[in-house]
Protein backbone atom coordinates (compact mmCIF):
# COMPACT_ATOMS: atom_id res chain seq x y z
CA UNK A 1 0.00 0.00 0.00
CA UNK A 2 1.23 3.32 -1.03
CA UNK A 3 2.42 5.28 2.05
CA UNK A 4 0.60 9.07 2.14
CA UNK A 5 2.81 12.11 3.94
CA UNK A 6 1.35 15.25 4.13
CA UNK A 7 4.00 18.35 5.20
CA UNK A 8 2.08 20.91 6.99
CA UNK A 9 2.30 24.56 8.65
CA UNK A 10 0.32 27.64 9.56
CA UNK A 11 3.35 29.78 8.54
CA UNK A 12 5.60 30.72 5.97
CA UNK A 13 9.44 30.73 6.15
CA UNK A 14 9.69 27.52 8.85
CA UNK A 15 11.30 25.45 6.00
CA UNK A 16 8.33 23.39 4.92
CA UNK A 17 8.93 22.84 1.32
CA UNK A 18 12.88 22.08 2.23
CA UNK A 19 11.40 18.98 4.44
CA UNK A 20 9.10 17.94 1.45
CA UNK A 21 11.98 18.18 -0.70
CA UNK A 22 14.39 16.57 1.97
CA UNK A 23 11.68 14.21 2.94
CA UNK A 24 10.73 12.86 -0.79
CA UNK A 25 14.75 12.21 -1.39
CA UNK A 26 14.98 10.25 1.61
CA UNK A 27 12.23 8.21 1.07
CA UNK A 28 13.97 7.32 -2.62
CA UNK A 29 16.77 5.76 -1.02
CA UNK A 30 13.86 3.53 0.05
CA UNK A 31 11.33 3.45 -2.82
CA UNK A 32 9.46 5.45 -5.72
CA UNK A 33 8.29 8.41 -4.55
CA UNK A 34 5.69 11.03 -6.02
CA UNK A 35 5.68 14.57 -4.30
CA UNK A 36 3.16 16.68 -5.45
CA UNK A 37 3.47 20.70 -4.97
CA UNK A 38 -0.27 21.58 -3.54
CA UNK A 39 1.20 25.15 -2.77
CA UNK A 40 -0.98 26.64 -5.35
CA UNK A 41 -0.46 30.38 -3.78
CA UNK A 42 3.36 30.52 -3.13
CA UNK A 43 5.11 27.26 -4.88
CA UNK A 44 8.73 26.62 -4.52
CA UNK A 45 9.91 23.31 -5.26
CA UNK A 46 10.15 23.95 -9.07
CA UNK A 47 12.59 26.50 -8.05
CA UNK A 48 14.42 24.46 -5.45
CA UNK A 49 14.63 21.38 -7.45
CA UNK A 50 16.47 23.30 -10.39
CA UNK A 51 18.63 25.22 -8.05
CA UNK A 52 20.28 21.54 -7.84
CA UNK A 53 19.98 20.59 -10.94
CA UNK A 54 22.19 23.26 -12.23
CA UNK A 55 22.95 22.59 -15.79
CA UNK A 56 20.35 19.79 -15.73
CA UNK A 57 17.47 21.95 -15.05
CA UNK A 58 13.98 20.44 -15.60
CA UNK A 59 11.46 22.43 -17.76
CA UNK A 60 8.18 23.36 -16.55
CA UNK A 61 5.95 20.83 -17.58
CA UNK A 62 2.66 21.70 -19.41
CA UNK A 63 0.29 21.17 -17.25
CA UNK A 64 0.33 21.69 -12.90
CA UNK A 65 -1.33 19.73 -9.28
CA UNK A 66 -3.96 22.35 -9.88
CA UNK A 67 -4.91 20.96 -13.70
CA UNK A 68 -4.82 17.43 -12.53
CA UNK A 69 -7.33 18.16 -9.31
CA UNK A 70 -9.52 20.33 -11.94
CA UNK A 71 -10.03 17.70 -14.60
CA UNK A 72 -7.71 19.45 -16.98
CA UNK A 73 -5.52 16.86 -17.90
CA UNK A 74 -4.25 12.99 -17.25
CA UNK A 75 -1.99 12.65 -14.13
CA UNK A 76 0.82 11.44 -16.86
CA UNK A 77 1.14 14.83 -18.32
CA UNK A 78 2.09 16.67 -15.20
CA UNK A 79 4.54 14.38 -13.84
CA UNK A 80 8.07 14.51 -14.50
CA UNK A 81 11.29 12.27 -13.50
CA UNK A 82 13.81 14.50 -11.03
CA UNK A 83 16.02 12.04 -10.09
CA UNK A 84 16.51 8.25 -9.23
CA UNK A 85 13.26 7.15 -7.83
CA UNK A 86 11.97 10.45 -7.52
CA UNK A 87 9.21 11.76 -9.15
CA UNK A 88 7.33 15.59 -9.35
CA UNK A 89 4.31 17.24 -9.87
CA UNK A 90 4.85 20.76 -9.85
CA UNK A 91 2.44 23.56 -8.85
CA UNK A 92 2.23 26.16 -11.81
CA UNK A 93 5.32 28.69 -10.54
CA UNK A 94 2.93 31.50 -12.56
CA UNK A 95 0.14 32.00 -10.08
CA UNK A 96 -3.11 33.92 -10.79
CA UNK A 97 -4.71 34.90 -7.41
CA UNK A 98 -7.48 35.55 -9.21
CA UNK A 99 -8.33 32.26 -10.68
CA UNK A 100 -7.07 30.43 -7.67
CA UNK A 101 -9.78 32.39 -5.88
CA UNK A 102 -12.83 31.07 -8.21
CA UNK A 103 -11.97 27.10 -8.55
CA UNK A 104 -9.60 25.76 -5.29
CA UNK A 105 -10.12 28.47 -3.22
CA UNK A 106 -13.10 27.91 -2.87
CA UNK A 107 -15.15 25.45 -0.10
CA UNK A 108 -17.04 23.62 -2.69
CA UNK A 109 -14.03 22.27 -5.05
CA UNK A 110 -12.99 20.48 -1.70
CA UNK A 111 -16.17 19.68 -0.32
CA UNK A 112 -19.10 18.93 -2.10
CA UNK A 113 -22.60 20.19 -0.55
CA UNK A 114 -24.50 16.78 -1.50
CA UNK A 115 -22.25 13.72 1.09
CA UNK A 116 -22.88 11.32 -1.57
CA UNK A 117 -21.45 12.93 -4.28
CA UNK A 118 -17.13 13.17 -4.76
CA UNK A 119 -16.27 16.65 -4.87
CA UNK A 120 -13.70 17.76 -7.71
CA UNK A 121 -10.49 17.34 -5.59
CA UNK A 122 -11.56 13.76 -4.27
CA UNK A 123 -11.96 13.40 -8.43
CA UNK A 124 -8.64 15.26 -9.31
CA UNK A 125 -7.34 12.66 -5.99
CA UNK A 126 -8.57 9.48 -7.36
CA UNK A 127 -6.60 9.94 -10.34
CA UNK A 128 -3.96 10.65 -8.66
CA UNK A 129 -4.44 7.26 -6.83
CA UNK A 130 -4.95 4.99 -9.86
CA UNK A 131 -1.85 6.75 -11.45
CA UNK A 132 0.49 5.46 -8.33
CA UNK A 133 -1.27 2.22 -8.20
CA UNK A 134 -0.56 1.57 -11.74
CA UNK A 135 2.93 2.54 -11.53
CA UNK A 136 3.49 1.09 -8.25
CA UNK A 137 4.84 4.16 -6.25
CA UNK A 138 5.47 3.28 -2.71
CA UNK A 139 5.51 7.10 -1.07
CA UNK A 140 3.28 10.19 -1.87
CA UNK A 141 4.18 13.45 -0.15
CA UNK A 142 2.37 16.50 -0.55
CA UNK A 143 3.82 20.03 0.33
CA UNK A 144 1.20 21.81 1.57
CA UNK A 145 0.56 25.63 1.23
CA UNK A 146 0.50 27.93 4.75
CA UNK A 147 -2.26 28.41 6.83
CA UNK A 148 -5.37 26.35 7.39
CA UNK A 149 -7.48 27.08 3.72
CA UNK A 150 -9.35 23.89 2.47
CA UNK A 151 -6.31 22.26 1.20
CA UNK A 152 -4.28 22.05 3.75
CA UNK A 153 -7.08 19.92 5.45
CA UNK A 154 -7.99 17.91 2.90
CA UNK A 155 -4.16 16.49 2.48
CA UNK A 156 -3.55 16.22 5.99
CA UNK A 157 -7.19 14.51 7.07
CA UNK A 158 -6.03 11.77 4.09
CA UNK A 159 -3.17 11.10 4.68
CA UNK A 160 -1.33 8.36 6.62
CA UNK A 161 1.50 10.37 8.22
CA UNK A 162 -0.03 14.39 8.42
CA UNK A 163 2.89 16.33 9.45
CA UNK A 164 3.28 19.56 10.71
CA UNK A 165 6.05 21.74 11.13
CA UNK A 166 6.90 24.93 13.19
CA UNK A 167 9.01 26.83 15.36
CA UNK A 168 9.83 27.00 19.17
CA UNK A 169 7.53 30.31 20.08
CA UNK A 170 4.61 30.92 21.96
CA UNK A 171 2.30 32.38 19.29
CA UNK A 172 3.46 29.30 16.70
CA UNK A 173 2.29 27.07 19.21
CA UNK A 174 -1.29 28.28 19.18
CA UNK A 175 -1.24 27.91 15.54
CA UNK A 176 -0.05 24.25 16.21
CA UNK A 177 -2.95 23.76 18.84
CA UNK A 178 -5.50 25.06 16.17
CA UNK A 179 -4.63 22.54 13.55
CA UNK A 180 -3.72 19.55 15.91
CA UNK A 181 -7.34 19.95 17.41
CA UNK A 182 -9.01 20.78 14.01
CA UNK A 183 -7.35 17.79 12.04
CA UNK A 184 -5.83 15.19 14.62
CA UNK A 185 -7.00 12.30 16.00
CA UNK A 186 -6.41 9.35 18.36
CA UNK A 187 -6.18 7.34 15.23
CA UNK A 188 -4.15 9.19 13.41
CA UNK A 189 -2.35 11.91 15.59
CA UNK A 190 -0.26 15.22 14.14
CA UNK A 191 3.15 14.15 13.96
CA UNK A 192 4.76 17.63 15.17
CA UNK A 193 8.34 18.64 14.28
CA UNK A 194 10.33 21.48 15.42
CA UNK A 195 11.84 23.37 12.32
CA UNK A 196 15.37 25.51 12.86
CA UNK A 197 16.34 24.26 16.27
CA UNK A 198 20.24 24.80 17.48
CA UNK A 199 20.09 21.40 18.95
CA UNK A 200 23.35 22.01 20.98
CA UNK A 201 21.50 24.56 23.21
CA UNK A 202 20.37 22.65 26.11
CA UNK A 203 17.97 26.02 27.04
CA UNK A 204 16.14 25.42 23.67
CA UNK A 205 16.18 21.68 24.32
CA UNK A 206 14.25 21.98 27.84
CA UNK A 207 12.00 24.97 25.82
CA UNK A 208 10.72 22.31 23.34
CA UNK A 209 9.90 19.89 25.98
CA UNK A 210 7.90 22.87 28.03
CA UNK A 211 6.11 23.55 24.47
CA UNK A 212 5.57 20.35 23.74
CA UNK A 213 3.91 19.55 27.31
CA UNK A 214 1.55 22.58 26.82
CA UNK A 215 0.64 21.08 23.35
CA UNK A 216 -0.03 17.60 25.57
CA UNK A 217 -2.06 19.40 28.01
CA UNK A 218 -4.34 21.08 25.60
CA UNK A 219 -4.73 18.28 22.56
CA UNK A 220 -4.00 14.92 24.07
CA UNK A 221 -3.42 11.67 21.92
CA UNK A 222 -4.17 13.78 18.38
CA UNK A 223 -0.78 15.07 18.84
CA UNK A 224 2.81 13.59 18.78
CA UNK A 225 5.80 15.14 19.75
CA UNK A 226 7.91 13.45 16.55
CA UNK A 227 11.23 15.61 16.95
CA UNK A 228 13.20 18.37 15.11
CA UNK A 229 14.99 19.58 12.42
CA UNK A 230 18.57 21.05 13.50
CA UNK A 231 19.63 24.21 12.20
CA UNK A 232 22.55 22.87 10.00
CA UNK A 233 24.87 25.74 9.19
CA UNK A 234 26.34 23.27 6.53
CA UNK A 235 23.10 22.91 4.92
CA UNK A 236 22.42 26.39 4.75
CA UNK A 237 25.69 27.24 3.25
CA UNK A 238 25.71 24.81 0.78
CA UNK A 239 21.82 26.17 -0.16
CA UNK A 240 23.19 29.61 -0.19
CA UNK A 241 26.16 28.96 -2.07
CA UNK A 242 24.13 26.27 -5.33
CA UNK A 243 26.13 22.88 -3.79
CA UNK A 244 22.79 21.00 -2.95
CA UNK A 245 22.12 18.37 -4.91
CA UNK A 246 19.11 15.78 -5.68
CA UNK A 247 21.57 13.21 -4.11
CA UNK A 248 20.31 12.25 -0.96
CA UNK A 249 22.84 12.96 1.92
CA UNK A 250 25.46 13.95 -0.39
CA UNK A 251 26.95 16.44 2.41
CA UNK A 252 26.18 13.66 5.15
CA UNK A 253 24.56 16.59 7.41
CA UNK A 254 22.65 17.06 10.54
CA UNK A 255 19.94 18.10 8.63
CA UNK A 256 19.24 14.50 6.77
CA UNK A 257 20.69 12.56 9.82
CA UNK A 258 18.16 13.88 11.68
CA UNK A 259 15.23 13.35 9.10
CA UNK A 260 16.33 9.38 9.08
CA UNK A 261 15.80 9.37 12.93
CA UNK A 262 12.24 11.23 12.57
CA UNK A 263 11.55 9.27 9.87
CA UNK A 264 11.97 5.48 11.42
CA UNK A 265 10.35 7.13 15.07
CA UNK A 266 7.35 8.22 12.62
CA UNK A 267 6.72 4.89 11.29
CA UNK A 268 7.32 2.55 13.99
CA UNK A 269 5.05 4.62 16.05
CA UNK A 270 2.52 3.72 13.40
Amino acid sequence: MTIVISVSSIRGGVGKSSLSLELSLYLSTKGKVLLIDTDFYAPTIFNEINSRLKHKALSATKHFSRDVFKGLCEVKDSVVKASTNFYVMFSDPKVNLWELSTDIGTKEFWIDENPNKPSQAELGLAKIKEYTDKLSFDFIVFDSMAGMAYPVIFFSYLSTYPIFLTRASLPQVEDAVGFINLVGSAEKPINLVWSNVPNADSFLQTTRAKLNQAIQEKCGNRFRALGYIPRDPEFERAALEGNLTMIPNALNSAYFKQLNVLINTMFNNK
